[in-house]
């Protein structure tokens, strides 16, 4: 019985971790930055950008961009350490996959004649970008019982904006503008473990669980600005709309088997298997406001700014597949379900310039998830959460930009960390003998990223190309 009692514990902590992180960072709103000013002050540019990164952070600054030639940015370099403390099995290492040189905003101005006072411009972003996995294998013996263990979870998603903004300058200190993005987003999940125990060397008993899915999503996103600016102050405010649903369709694949030798885990073996395509697939983004100042004190800029993200209400992320356990012939309906809570993000940046050539930068900056136990999978009516990791960064960052008479360089350096403690409430499945089973209440997520990058403008590519076009990253 005892080692009936160590497979249950096992079963159960393997569950835990079958289902953490599936989400990931998709309830961070603030992860990532657009433009080189943006990236050295982490974003918070709501009311003082001043290149093409206002597109994204408020379309109503374009007018007062003061950079017209061609930049590249790029994340040089990034370091990405995270890190589940299991008890009982200590830390173990989620693999994320690092940002490599392209860049992530792509934009460029544009006229049209007979509007005076109007610029528009054109915008490709790579608005959120996942990549990690984590893949654990072990092996015990306890008395007259050896023991396997396999977890496997990975999760690619990648979200892409393309936009047309404009602005108008309503005075010369006065303006507004809005940008309308198309947004795509494709992600993955794999998620499964599977334990296999032999007793007294004939007795086996095997538990595998796989669950997977997939989907595409086509939507567009409006955002609103308006912005103010003299010789002392400026100060912005942006409005995002939620997103409007096109079109978006996913795939399921659900796999669940139990058999046991032992005759305790289970009285009867269970089989259950589904793959479904082309399901209808939506997803949600949150309402926001936002708002930032820039306030200039001789050589200094001081940039404050903030954002608050309106929950969403629990919704099916895909439509739900209903079908017949094969062992059981009992019906089954597999549901995904997403929510997300409110939170305010923050932060405040500094710049110093000490000349006409050479400018610093350093900034602070928060990035809370909104993550909730909301994000769930139900089978057969039984609900386990999906979402367990909601981890709140904290970003410091801090950078110099040069400026020789060829043209512009930036480079910097960003730190964002993070420690969680995981709640994990959820259900074994049926027949599982959870007589003495000490059931673990958290886990520990810790989370380092260290990013470097680096800039270059180059000013007399204009004369070249004829055209005002913008690399950033």
């Amino acid at each position: 019985m005892k080692g009936i009692n160590e497979f249950a514990k096992i079963l159960l902590i393997c569950f835990l971790f079958s289902n953490v992180m599936v989400f990931s960072q998709s309830g961070n709103y603030w992860s990532d930055n657009f433009g080189s000013q943006s990236v050295l002050l982490n974003g918070v540019v709501t009311g003082s950008v001043e290149d093409l990164g206002a597109v994204y952070y408020n379309p109503a600054r374009i007018v007062f961009s003061k950079k017209t030639a061609l930049t590249i940015s790029t994340k040089a370099y990034e370091i990405n350490n995270s890190f589940i403390n299991e008890p009982g099995y200590g830390e173990i290492r989620v693999r994320n996959g690092s940002t490599g040189a392209s860049p992530n905003l792509v934009a460029g101005l544009f006229k049209i004649k007979g509007l005076k006072n109007h610029t528009f411009a054109y915008s490709f972003l790579l608005r959120q970008k996942s990549d990690f996995d984590l893949f654990d294998r072990r092996e015990s013996t306890s008395g007259n019982i050896f023991r396997t263990e396999r977890r496997l979870f990975t999760q690619l998603a990648k979200e892409r904006w393309y936009g047309v903004s404009w602005s108008h300058k309503l005075s010369e200190k006065l303006s507004v503008g809005a940008s309308v993005f198309v947004s795509t987003r494709k992600q993955s999940n794999a998620l499964g473990f599977q334990i296999i125990s032999l007793q007294d060397s004939t007795n086996v008993a095997l538990l595998e669980r796989n669950n997977n899915y997939s989907y595409d999503n086509y939507g567009v996103v409006p955002k609103l600005g308006v912005a103010f600016q003299n010789n002392s102050l400026a100060l912005g405010m942006t409005v995002t709309v939620p997103k409007i649903h096109i079109t978006g369709d996913g795939n399921i694949f659900y796999e669940n088997i139990i058999t046991d030798d032992f005759g305790t885990v289970t009285d009867k073996d269970l089989f259950e298997y589904v793959v479904e395509s082309n399901i209808k697939a939506k997803t949600h983004s949150p309402f926001s406001v936002g708002a930032g100042a820039g306030i200039f004190i001789d050589k200094s800029k001081i940039h404050l700014a903030f954002e608050w993200f309106a929950p969403i209400q629990k919704y099916n992320l895909m439509e739900s597949v209903h079908f017949v356990g094969q062992t059981t012939e009992n019906p089954i309906t597999v549901r995904y379900e997403e929510e997300a809570k409110s939170v305010i993000n923050f932060g405040i940046g500094y710049e110093y310039k000490f000349n006409e050539k050479l400018t610093a930068y350093m900034s602070f900056s928060t990035d809370y998830s909104a993550q909730t136990g909301g994000n769930s999978v139900t089978i057969a009516g039984k609900t386990t959460p999906v979402s367990f990791y909601k981890s709140n960064l904290y970003k410091i960052g801090g950078g110099f930009d040069f400026n020789p008479k060829w043209g512009d360089i930036s480079f910097g350096v960003n730190y964002a960390f993070s420690n969680q403690n995981i709640l994990n409430p959820f259900d074994l499945p049926e027949g599982a003998n959870l007589s003495d089973v000490s059931v673990p209440t958290t886990v520990e997520f810790r989370q380092r990223r260290v990013q470097f990058f680096v800039g270059v403008t180059f000013p007399f590519i204009k004369e070249i190309l004829k055209n005002k076009i913008f690399f950033e990253n």
